[in-house]
């Protein structure tokens, strides 16, 4: 073989390699879970939540809590009680499981704001979420932007 065939056969053998999919265990599993998301994840979150002005970089911290209780299958409501910032507002929102983990949202304009509020519960019993409220003073519009983190107690 002339090396100019050599070289398209190494080429063509690199290019193959590249278009190989294993067909082996590649770590996905079949989980069954035990509750649905709604039941694993109902409690009480304590921690803190930020509050930032969109478009600022100021951020403010209060002690906040997060309550998430189931309503069926699939759907909790939450509830943010944030005293400092005069918050106590509730939502209901869909819950389901990413692996171990759980994600949640309601993408829909609430009393979080024109987007909704969105989240996750981690294995772990760390909740994470966000909304943004709107708030008119002295006749000018402001967005906040909060964020939520605590761990869900015993």
């Amino acid at each position: 073989m002339n090396m100019k065939k050599i070289f398209y056969l190494l080429i063509a053998t690199i290019a193959f390699s590249f278009t190989m999919v294993s067909c082996g265990d590649d770590g996905d599993e079949n989980i069954k879970y035990s509750t649905t998301a709604d039941q694993a994840t109902a409690g009480t979150y304590v921690g803190t939540i930020t509050k930032q002005l969109a478009g600022s970089e100021e951020i403010e911290s209060f002690p906040c809590t997060v309550t998430l209780e189931s309503v069926s299958a699939g759907v909790s409501n939450i509830t943010v009680f944030c005293d400092p910032e005069s918050i106590n507002s509730s939502a209901v929102v869909n819950i389901w499981n990413a692996k171990y983990d759980f994600f949640f949202v309601n993408n829909l304009a609430t009393v979080f704001g024109i987007n909704g509020i969105a989240g996750k519960v981690l294995q772990d019993g760390t909740l994470t979420t966000s909304f943004t409220l709107s708030k008119i003073i002295k006749k000018k519009n402001y967005e906040y932007i909060y964020k939520f983190e605590g761990t869900k107690q015993q």
